[in-house]
């Protein structure tokens, strides 16, 4: 039993160190969808549209630009900051595991491989 436990120790974390690498490829996106996708595109294209509708009659005529971000432009622009941390968030949830999952392999990996030795010694 002592010589078994170091072999599935070594299993395990060769197991655990695989599925580490594969992780990103297996899960999906991370809670991102094709609507969540949408909605930024339309966010993008609102915040440029009023971002022309207030500053182009100032450039044509001469006049200072805006000191002052009118309340509609910034709350389209807060609400397309508050997706993109989203979209951000759940894209890089995958790596985040992966990484993890990595770590452990290696560590469960590497407890075996010292169970081994210390084992063939007695």
């Amino acid at each position: 039993m002592k010589t078994v436990a170091p072999a599935i120790l070594i299993v395990i974390g060769a197991a655990i160190l695989g599925l580490s690498f594969t992780w990103p490829s297996l899960s999906r996106r991370g809670g991102w969808s094709a609507e969540d996708a949408a909605k930024l595109r339309e966010l993008d294209d609102q915040v440029v549209k009023l971002h022309y509708q207030f500053e182009a009659p100032r450039a044509r005529t001469g006049g200072k630009p805006l000191t002052e971000t009118p309340p509609v432009l910034r709350q389209a622009i807060d609400e397309r900051n508050q997706l993109r941390a989203r979209r951000d968030a759940a894209l890089e949830r995958p790596g985040r595991v992966s990484a993890v999952l990595r770590y452990v392999g290696i560590g469960v990996l590497l407890l075996g491989i010292v169970a081994r030795y210390a084992t063939a010694s007695d």
